[in-house]
């Protein structure tokens, strides 16, 4: 592999993803023999020091996808994660749900769908990103009295889904393994 080591997929003990980990943190659970199988097609090739006595280079071969036995119980919470600006932004793919205004990161806002002081809950299903202009545009209304219909449903990522967002260079066999996990009853 020539470029940037690309971060790895850790899954739990039953296949469930779980996290993006480095090839640093990769190469210790295969050193304490923390891996328990591999599922990813693409191999991934550390080169280390040349060896004194041998005058061999260290290769160190990892697949691009590796179970341990993790202790995350992610998926027991029903596999979402916790609402936040920078996990919105991503689902939102950057966008302003009103007007489709592309934003960026420190110029977006959240706006609450059902307004907070009509009893709207702080969650992923009534939060949506908007410009400053939709927001305040908005107001303490719904988007229905508003007149600004959303360009999308908001719902709740799952762990795979916020893997695919958070995921800056994903191979292939990566996306086609997180790809299992989509919902594909929801409509985004």
């Amino acid at each position: 592999m020539t470029g940037a080591i690309p971060k790895l997929l850790k899954l739990s003990a039953g296949g469930l993803p779980v996290a993006w980990i480095d090839w640093q943190r990769a190469v210790c659970l295969y050193m304490e023999d923390k891996v328990l199988w591999e599922a990813g097609e693409q191999e991934i090739v550390i080169r280390g020091g040349i060896n004194r006595a041998t005058g061999q280079q260290t290769l160190f071969n990892m697949s691009s996808i590796i179970a341990v036995n993790d202790r995350s119980r992610i998926w027991e919470s029903g596999g979402t994660f916790a609402l936040t600006r920078r996990r919105l932004y991503a689902r939102d793919r950057g966008l302003c749900l009103y007007c489709g205004t592309h934003l960026s990161e420190s110029s977006m806002t959240m706006d609450h769908v059902k307004p907070r002081a009509q009893r709207g809950h702080h969650c992923w299903e009534n939060v949506v990103s908007s410009c400053r202009a939709c927001n305040q545009k908005k107001g303490c209304r719904t988007p229905e009295a508003a007149s600004m219909p959303l360009l999308a449903v908001p719902y709740a990522p799952n762990v795979a889904e916020m893997l695919i967002l958070s995921g800056r260079h994903v191979m292939t066999d990566q996306m086609d393994y997180l790809e299992r996990f989509l919902d594909l009853n929801k409509v985004a």
